[in-house]
């Protein structure tokens, strides 16, 4: 096989690991500060390639930039996601964990339906943003413009994630009411706040990893139980709560997906989950977790 075959795919895997991250780091900062499994992550992604597109397609006026289109979508999905949060989230967090799933996966259901009669059972798709339609050439491998924007962005926001949790005051508190809440009570820390912010944070980068994947595939219901899986097997790979653990295990998956399309097609979710396992063999707590005591 050409290696400028293999050079475009390992390409489009590192741009399918970097959407990957950005759902999965919001799925990883929920369950590490909020203690909750939430199972609903994958339906927000889906909602905010619905409402990307309504913007992108029917609102032309009001939001005809793609740019602006990427901020709308997940801002829309972080309120209606903190709405829920505050409404019911917020009513089972000292309940156990089976309460918990009952209520995400209600929710996924509610969801699904609300958007599949909005926007009927079609996939919906949108093309490429101006000036990323195409592609170039560099010694003989096709980098498609998208695939390298799609990369920069998930880079960029990784870094900028993991500086706002270990430099900023909002990332000392956030880490203290995961660790001790009572503790940060004591201290005087707002928890409930916390938890509200990091699960609107969450929500917020789970649309932005639907809104920037959307011109890559296509809003259709289905897709969030999927994306929601495949969430939970990059956090379990990377590791709970590490946000450089959750950007090398979602590349790594990306990349297994991509030439596992490639190869064996049949196969590739068989082969993610193997690597899931075999992480879990040699590391139990994932490849950047810590061992509990």
């Amino acid at each position: 096989m050409r290696f400028s075959i293999l050079a475009t795919q390992l390409l489009a895997g590192l741009s399918r690991g970097s959407v990957l991250f950005l759902l999965s780091s919001g799925l990883s900062l929920i369950f590490g500060v909020n203690k909750v499994i939430n199972f609903m992550h994958g339906s927000l992604y889906v909602l905010a390639m619905y409402i990307s597109f309504t913007l992108a397609t029917k609102m032309i006026t009001l939001a005809s930039s793609f740019w602006l289109n990427l901020i709308l979508a997940p801002i829309c999905v972080a309120a209606i996601a903190t709405l829920i949060e505050v409404a019911l989230f917020r009513r089972v967090y000292a309940k156990e964990h089976l309460m918990q799933l009952v209520l995400a996966f209600g929710l996924v259901y509610i969801l699904g339906d609300i958007m599949k009669f909005i926007w009927g059972p079609i996939p919906k798709t949108v093309g490429m943003p101006e000036g990323f339609s195409g592609s170039f050439r560099m010694g003989g491998i096709i980098l498609p413009s998208y695939h390298l924007l799609v990369i920069t962005v998930g880079t960029a926001t990784a870094v900028g994630l993991w500086a706002a949790i270990q430099r900023t005051s909002f990332g000392r508190r956030t880490r203290a009411s995961a660790a001790d809440p009572n503790m940060a009570r004591a201290l005087g820390v707002n928890v409930s706040a916390i938890k509200s912010a990091v699960f609107a944070l969450g929500s917020f980068l789970a649309g932005f990893a639907g809104g920037l994947n959307l011109p890559l595939s296509s809003a259709s219901l289905g897709v969030d139980v999927e994306a929601t899986v495949l969430a939970f097997i990059i956090v379990i790979i990377g590791g709970a709560g590490s946000i450089a653990g959750t950007f090398v295990a979602a590349l790594i998956v990306g990349i297994v997906d991509s030439f596992g399309i490639l190869f064996v097609p049949r196969f590739t979710i068989v082969v993610i989950y193997f690597l899931m396992v075999i992480i879990l063999l040699v590391r139990p707590y994932g490849i950047f977790g810590r061992a509990t005591q």
